[in-house]
């Protein structure tokens, strides 16, 4: 029978069935699972053996609105790894045109060219191996919002644009931050490590004010950004050396002492007054 057939213009049943049969007879290949824990994103629990694997995903994944809501944030993120990945692509194809120019130049020395050759061969079965796309969500420059593709420029005067495109690209991270900002895309800052499109200086103001007494210790404030964004759960020693600097650097932050030790509060009336000029000349940092 064809597992496509529909019926009343639906889509036959069969198709899961015959899927959940194959990871029956390979549970160490089920997507789902691996190592003894549950891989659905956010969850990870712990199943001894495979049937206990089953078990859980029908009563803890059943089809319900929490289950369709992470589906749908999973499904963001593929799309946000698909445009990320051409994107890599479009500037690692411009890399390697670059570099065939220079390669093709009367003056090239010979070692450069021999390191060139090198440098493309290695890079073009980077860009053909699948496992380069699991790296994507690490890379610190991934943005939140998609990113619109354009056409290719890949001659030699677009070094001189680097400057202008590199200025235009930040400034997504600019997006001014509230409350609904983040309570609207929750689940999603949770599960999927990209980065999302707020200054550090933002980030540091709404943990302050989401806090009973708007006022936090610096451990707290860490322990805010790892809560509400998986991003953070990676690279600690760099993001967390970046709210450190910009404690210091943003007059708006200042620091009291108090019975619990040294805590932060954020002066609202200095953070708009000085956001402008302060997020346009320290973008490139956060």
């Amino acid at each position: 029978m064809n597992p496509h057939a529909s019926t009343n213009g639906q889509l036959s049943v069969h198709t899961p069935k015959r899927e959940s049969l194959s990871h029956e007879e390979h549970p160490h290949s089920h997507p789902l699972y691996g190592h003894g824990v549950c891989k659905w994103p956010g969850c990870e629990a712990v199943c001894e053996d495979f049937p206990s694997f089953l078990k859980h995903l029908n009563s803890e994944h059943a089809l319900d609105d929490r289950s369709t809501a992470q589906c749908r944030v999973q499904m963001q993120v593929v799309q946000q790894l698909e445009l990320q990945l051409a994107k890599d692509k479009e500037r690692l194809q411009a890399m390697m045109t670059h570099l065939h120019v220079k390669s093709t130049e009367p003056k090239a020395a010979p070692q450069p060219l021999n390191l060139v050759s090198s440098v493309t061969l290695s890079k073009s079965a980077s860009e053909a191996s699948p496992q380069s796309l699991p790296h994507t969500p690490t890379t610190p420059t991934a943005p939140l919002t998609p990113v619109t593709q354009g056409p290719s420029v890949i001659t030699t005067t677009n070094m001189h644009t680097v400057g202008p495109i590199r200025r235009r690209y930040s400034d997504k991270y600019n997006v001014p931050i509230s409350s609904a900002d983040i309570a609207q895309n929750q689940e999603f800052y949770k599960n999927a490590e990209v980065r999302p499109p707020f200054t550090y200086a933002s980030l540091i103001r709404q943990a302050i004010l989401e806090s009973p007494e708007k006022q936090l210790t610096l451990n707290e404030i860490y322990n805010w950004f790892t809560r509400m964004f998986a991003y953070f759960r990676r690279n600690a020693a760099t993001w967390k050396n970046a709210v450190r600097h910009n404690l210091s650097l943003h007059k708006c932050f200042v620091r009291v002492e108090n019975v619990k030790g040294a805590v932060w509060t954020v002066d609202e009336v200095e953070f708009q007054k000085r956001r402008p000029q302060k997020i346009s000349g320290y973008v490139h940092h956060v």
